[in-house]
């Protein structure tokens, strides 16, 4: 009994002790896989809320990945075009609770945009599955 008010004690004291580290803003986890010709190709990134947009260059196109402004909040996706700055291929709105990664899959398989969220576990190359 001692030795758990004791932890608790010294964990009281060092979340204390550095206030900041409760200021910092939940991080949100997302998955983006793109499908096409060259095969598939998967990316992981961890984003705080209220975080900026990050760009991923994925073989075949760049994906644009915006945090919610808030918890709670909806994040927004795009996907562009490789090669042709610019041309938006899609957007997706996709709202999450807490602590629940998002996972998204992009497929540009026969001139045709697909996508699906949540990703499957397992995503195949063109030729190996339909869009």
């Amino acid at each position: 009994m001692r030795k758990s008010a004791a932890l608790v004690a010294s964990l009281s004291l060092l979340a204390l002790s550095n206030p900041r580290a409760a200021e910092l803003p939940p991080q949100l986890g997302y998955s983006i896989a793109l499908r096409n010709d060259h095969g598939v190709e998967t990316q992981a990134l961890s984003l705080p809320v209220g975080g900026d947009t990050r760009q991923l260059k994925l073989v075949g196109g760049v994906v644009e990945v915006t945090p919610p402004a808030k918890a709670g909040g909806i994040s927004v996706i795009k996907l562009f075009a490789d090669g042709k700055p610019g041309r938006l291929l899609h957007t997706a709105r996709i709202s999450r609770p807490d602590g629940q990664p998002v996972r998204v899959a992009y497929s540009l398989c026969g001139g045709q945009v697909g996508y699906q969220s949540p990703a499957p576990d397992k995503l195949d190359g063109c030729a190996a599955g339909a869009n």
